[in-house]
């Protein structure tokens, strides 16, 4: 009877034991989850920031080849765009302000309004005419200054070389408003007077 009366005990031991082990293994199983969930939700943005980069520096890419073609003196330089326009190149007040011997960036304080705004870029259309990222990056250059405005004394009759300095700018927002990316470059088109 002893026996009888130890085997019965442990049988009511096992249900218990039983049930904290599968909430153990409950717990490991939802914390994996949990675990893989949050790395595909980092992987996800990673992908899509890595696609706003790649959409910026097209767009990036793209106003410096424009520039590239420009022939002579003569870059379309305004105060603001234009819609249509197939080249923005902005005067430097319209992007930056000297304040107290500091540089400050007129997009600074609220960058998708200032980058929507059609007066200060335009939308990224890629050499065939169609953007394949949605939203549209935005793109402009900003004219940073010249040099080579002088006379060619060694040769009085051929045309002096100019060189006028750029600064492209490229700004893109991925779909899920992470944030934004702004890409800058310094581009150099020389040209004959």
């Amino acid at each position: 009877m002893n026996a009888y009366r130890t085997l019965s005990a442990q049988r009511g031991a096992v249900l218990p034991v039983t049930m904290v082990m599968l909430l153990l293994l409950t717990l490991l199983a939802v914390t994996g989850m949990r675990g893989s969930r949050m790395e595909n939700r980092l992987s996800g943005d990673r992908a899509e920031m890595r696609r706003v980069f790649n959409a910026a520096e097209s767009a990036l890419r793209e106003v410096e080849q424009r520039l590239a073609r420009l022939s002579g003196a003569e870059d379309g330089r305004a105060a603001a765009c234009m819609p249509g326009d197939s080249l923005c190149v902005l005067l430097g007040e319209r992007v930056r302000e000297v304040r107290e011997g500091r540089v400050h960036w007129c997009w600074s304080a609220a960058p998708d309004a200032w980058w929507a705004d059609p007066q200060n870029a335009i939308d990224y259309r890629g050499s065939d005419g169609v953007t394949r990222f949605v939203p549209a990056p935005r793109e402009h250059a900003v004219v940073v200054g010249e040099d080579g405005g002088g006379v060619n004394l060694s040769n009085l009759g051929d045309p002096a070389i100019r060189t006028h300095y750029y600064q492209v700018n490229a700004y893109a927002r991925g779909g899920s408003g992470g944030a934004p990316v702004i890409l800058q470059s310094v581009y150099a088109r020389r040209h004959s007077n």
